[in-house]
């Protein structure tokens, strides 16, 4: 799913929980992890575009097995309102990535991927680059990204910079 789709789902998510908890914290959290749930895409960005290595697929937060512990985290603490947003925000990113994204049914599991080594080539379609594409049309994308893309890598200024 793209950024855009999980700022809607999450933002959706966020005003029911809070109003189903009567949490207003539990709705932010829900929306937070919802959508800062990609940010574990940086490290295999990192080793496209720093590195030169784009055969990676870590995404460390997207795993089905993470909510074994959200919800002993929740039990522990009498279904605080807290741990359940965290799980149903981590949840519903998954759900959404599972049902958009063509790839193979055990894809969103981390010992999934990691029997597979972690390797995009091994794994399906997705690949840095075209979760990168994603990223590129997003406002200013065009705009930010390649000039930063530029900089981590050391490179000369280029236009527009």
């Amino acid at each position: 799913m793209k950024p855009l789709g999980h700022v809607v789902v999450s933002a959706g998510l966020g005003v029911s929980l809070g109003l189903a908890t009567r949490s207003p914290t539990a709705g932010g959290v829900s929306l937070l992890v919802g959508v800062f749930m990609d940010l574990d895409h940086l490290p295999d960005y990192y080793r496209m575009f720093i590195q030169n290595r784009p055969n990676s697929n870590w995404l460390f937060l997207h795993g089905y097995e993470l909510l074994a512990p959200m919800l002993l985290w929740g039990y522990l603490a009498s279904w605080h309102p807290l741990p359940v947003a965290v799980a149903v925000a981590h949840l519903a990113h998954l759900l959404c990535d599972q049902f958009t994204n063509r790839m193979h049914p055990l894809y969103y599991f981390l010992s999934y991927r990691a029997w597979k080594r972690f390797r995009h080539d091994e794994l399906g379609s997705w690949s840095p680059q075209g979760a990168y594409a994603g990223l590129l049309s997003l406002p200013l994308g065009r705009r930010l990204l390649p000039p930063l893309v530029r900089r981590l890598r050391g490179e000369k200024k280029g236009p527009g910079d």
